[in-house]
């Protein structure tokens, strides 16, 4: 993606977000998944723009079709980079109207690959949990054993 096509749209230039960091957006997504960039590119037809910012947090500001990521994710590897890009395009999805709950956590797993998934861990453990996110890097606990149901 090109730094015209992130920023490219039509609705009034008058919201923009502090701390735009120009020289991160040609990185912004190199290394991310196409079907993570397919996302952005649908949501950019849709007149969103995608900022790199100097902060410490993403945001989606729906109102204002905006979507901040910070450098320093940017600057992370490309599974940690591609969550964090999936979260926010989540949050637009679900139109910011569920934060962090179910809802959002389905779409969540619609624009994540499978293998970036397992960050959201991270950052919400109980929420994705309980969407059935999991960490395959983690052995999972198991409560009974084939001899539990065998008679012996």
């Amino acid at each position: 993606m090109s730094i015209e096509l992130l920023e490219s749209g039509s609705l009034s230039r008058s919201f923009r977000p502090n701390s735009i960091v120009s020289m991160s957006l040609p990185d912004l997504f190199s290394g991310v998944p196409e079907s993570v960039k397919n996302h952005a590119r649908k949501l950019i037809a849709d007149d969103w723009r995608f900022y790199c910012v100097s902060q410490n947090h993403g945001r989606c500001y729906a109102s204002f079709r905006v979507i901040t990521i910070p450098a320093w994710a940017v600057k992370k590897d490309a599974g940690y980079k591609t969550w964090y890009i999936s979260h926010e395009i989540a949050h637009a999805l679900d139109h910011c109207l569920h934060n962090h709950g179910h809802e959002f956590m389905e779409w969540l797993k619609v624009v994540c690959p499978i293998e970036s998934l397992h960050y959201e861990l991270t950052y919400k453990p109980r929420n994705a949990a309980a969407a059935g996110i999991i960490d395959p890097a983690k052995p999972r606990k198991v409560k009974y054993t084939l001899a539990d149901f065998l008679e012996i």
